[in-house]
């Protein structure tokens, strides 16, 4: 949003908060006068300095409100010509307010007393200018970290029904036909032949169900526990494919201990085994490396399979999810992008910030 965009949308929503802050600026203004000058009696100087900070801060709201209503459509799509429009409101709304307090402020007040562009006019017309422009500053800051504050709260509560979303597509993904039954056929046939084998694949697939139930909503885990799920997954995918899939997990120890969010790799190696692998005849070999760049931690899942047009297909759940949480929790420092070509195979490569 835009720092002009912040005035509109206050002025607009929030006249009890215009009106708390002019009568804030005024005291303030007021109690300055009071104390570092020589304007007698304060009694006068407080009620001319609401006078004007009231006169001023509403005619510049009702400005803003006007422009909102009536002319904000001609410089929609012009950031430059908006902003300078912005400025010229808050001059024309200083001005008037400034003409307006005078003109209430014999009848109400009956202190000041010059002529209309005499030298005490302008000197105070100036004055008010310099005020209401620390006054605007002061507001804008005030906006800008009060809609900071709302948009993250707003995308915490995203974050966390994206958490959940993915956690539950990552279930949902492990208990279809496609994975679950063909893991317990696989065991069927294993039983008598390979016990042992069978014991892996039920320690895996619980290794799997138990990382996704107790996976947390939006807290952050160590890289180390989001290997061990693929690697799980990937020796369930192994035992069950046999020779037309290969792996490997590449990572430095140090590593392990970085901390990312929740299922941020598992849905790029299981994009990797269902539509890369999987459809190609002969198999192929699915990678996971992990590795520390100046400045950036850099995981590549990349696959030998049939490789596809992302811009033709589009992104699925898996894909969308992890950009989306790594937006959120990067705010804009993390990306992931996928190299891919027909018969060459994918890339998917994130890369996150990193101090090491």
């Amino acid at each position: 949003m835009e720092k002009g965009d912040g005035f509109k949308k206050s002025y607009r929503d929030s006249l009890p908060e215009t009106l708390v802050f002019n009568q804030i600026a005024g005291l303030l203004v007021a109690t300055m006068l009071t104390l570092y000058s020589e304007l007698q009696p304060a009694r006068a100087i407080f009620a001319i300095c609401i006078l004007f900070s009231n006169s001023i801060g509403l005619i510049i709201h009702f400005l803003l409100v006007a422009y909102r209503t009536l002319w904000s459509h001609l410089f929609r799509d012009q950031a430059t010509a908006r902003s300078l429009f912005y400025l010229v409101l808050l001059v024309l709304g200083i001005t008037l307010g400034n003409e307006l307090a005078l003109v209430l402020e014999g009848p109400l007040v009956g202190r000041l007393d010059f002529p209309f562009l005499s030298r005490e006019h302008l000197m105070l017309l100036l004055a008010n200018l310099l005020v209401a422009g620390v006054a605007v500053a002061v507001a804008d800051g005030y906006l800008q970290k009060k809609r900071n504050l709302e948009r993250q709260i707003r995308e915490n509560e995203q974050l966390k029904e994206l958490q959940i979303r993915t956690k539950l597509a990552a279930l949902q993904s492990k208990i279809n036909p496609h994975f679950l039954f063909n893991t317990l056929n696989t065991v069927v046939d294993l039983v008598h032949k390979d016990p042992h084998t069978v014991e892996r694949i039920i320690l895996d697939l619980s290794e799997i169900y138990r990382k996704l139930l107790f996976l947390p909503e939006t807290a952050t885990i160590p890289l180390g526990e989001e290997l061990e799920l693929v690697r799980a997954y990937l020796d369930i995918e192994k035992i069950r494919m046999g020779r037309r899939l290969e792996y490997e997990i590449s990572i430095d120890e140090p590593l392990r201990g970085f901390r990312v969010p929740p299922l941020l790799i598992e849905p790029l190696v299981e994009n990797a085994v269902i539509h890369g692998i999987s459809p190609k005849k002969e198999g192929g070999r699915v990678s996971v490396e992990v590795v520390a760049e100046p400045n950036r931690l850099r995981i590549v899942v990349a696959d030998e399979g049939c490789g596809f047009n992302p811009a033709l297909v589009g992104p699925g759940f898996g894909l969308s999810s992890v950009a989306e949480r790594l937006r959120l929790n990067y705010r804009g420092r993390a990306r992931l992008s996928i190299e891919s070509r027909s018969g060459g195979g994918t890339r998917a490569i994130v890369e996150l910030p990193h101090a090491g």
